[in-house]
């Protein structure tokens, strides 16, 4: 009988969407920060006349490490900094997209900075299926169950997190009553409901994530910050209304193909422009969540289409822009799904 070479299933881990989202901010904020500080010390090179130790080195040994972390060590906080240092060399490598796409090794390629973008995405688009509660079958919530019971054998189990694995304990018995399992999880609730959680203290990470949360949980609850935020779209948009103007002046100093890019580019962007101000028109006049929606359209193409385009042609301006769409676009989803938005 013939063996595959690896034998084994993918078990969904319960803390998957909280690493991809420190996998993600790592990367961006270490792409971002980067080509800032190349930019601000004119470009520097590290080797002297012979060599050239490139960052994207120092990105893949940032990533073999958390290959080697991850392949060797167990736990929920070591994935969490697998993540970050994941992210980091990830972000490390990525940056140097355009050495690896042109024949003369060149950094500056125009479309790179749109690559990374889209990379961006991806790792946003991943997040967002990720983020979704799947159908667990009986093999991953065992799997699940001794992932969070690790943290009692190593004496640092919260109330928090007590009360997660006692639910999926309690889900457990109650659904899969047939399982061969049910005998070592009767067994680890029992253990278990007996144990008395600590308070243990937040690594940084945690804290981050928690200032983070309660953060928006209190700018979702304040009319200032909604009207400011409502101002903040109308400063970013209102001044894009004539794009297509404004880019067309610029035909003459391009090539043909960047001018039809030019073109294409300034008409959306002066067309989601309005939509947009449509929105704003209507939530003012009352019909508010006619104009969340409109607005909330607006922002996924800004962030999906247009900013992809215009990272060819302004990285640094477009960073800061979409820095702001995804400001926007977070709290005012958020406004969104509230149940108490009025009619």
């Amino acid at each position: 009988m013939k063996q595959a070479l690896f034998n084994f299933r993918l078990f969904r881990r319960s803390d998957a969407t909280q690493n991809l989202v420190i996998f993600t901010l790592a990367f961006g904020i270490t792409v971002i920060v980067t080509r800032f500080f190349l930019f601000l010390t004119d470009y520097p090179t590290i080797g002297g006349d012979v060599l050239h130790i490139a960052h994207v080195l120092w990105g893949g040994l940032a990533m073999g490490a958390a290959l080697l972390l991850a392949g060797i060590y167990a736990g929920k906080d070591l994935a969490k900094l697998v993540s970050l240092i994941g992210g980091f060399g990830w972000g490390l490598f990525v940056d140097e997209i355009g050495k690896f796409l042109t024949v003369n090794n060149d950094y500056f390629f125009r479309p790179a900075a749109a690559l990374i973008y889209i990379f961006m995405l991806a790792c946003v688009l991943i997040i967002g299926i990720y983020s979704r509660r799947p159908k667990i079958d009986a093999e991953t919530l065992v799997h699940q169950i001794f992932e969070d019971f690790q943290e009692i054998l190593k004496g640092d189990l919260d109330r928090k997190e007590k009360s997660r694995l006692m639910y999926k304990l309690r889900l457990f018995q109650r659904k899969y009553e047939t399982s061969v399992f049910l005998p070592v999880v009767n067994k680890i609730a029992s253990f278990s409901e007996a144990f008395e959680p600590n308070k243990k203290e937040l690594n940084v990470i945690d804290r981050v994530q928690t200032v983070g949360i309660r953060l928006s949980e209190r700018a979702l609850n304040s009319r200032k910050f909604e009207i400011a935020i409502l101002a903040l779209y109308i400063a970013r948009t209102l001044p894009c209304v004539p794009a297509i103007v404004i880019l067309t002046m610029l035909i003459p100093s391009v090539t043909l193909a960047n001018s039809y890019l030019l073109i294409i580019l300034g008409s959306a962007i002066s067309v989601i422009s309005v939509v947009g101000l449509i929105g704003v028109g209507r939530i003012l006049s009352g019909n508010v969540q006619k104009g969340l929606r409109l607005i909330i359209f607006c922002e996924f193409i800004n962030l999906g289409v247009i900013n992809t385009l215009t990272f060819y042609f302004a990285q640094f301006i477009t960073g800061f822009v979409t820095l702001v769409d995804t400001i926007i676009l977070w709290q005012l989803y958020q406004r969104f799904k509230n149940s108490d938005i009025d009619e």
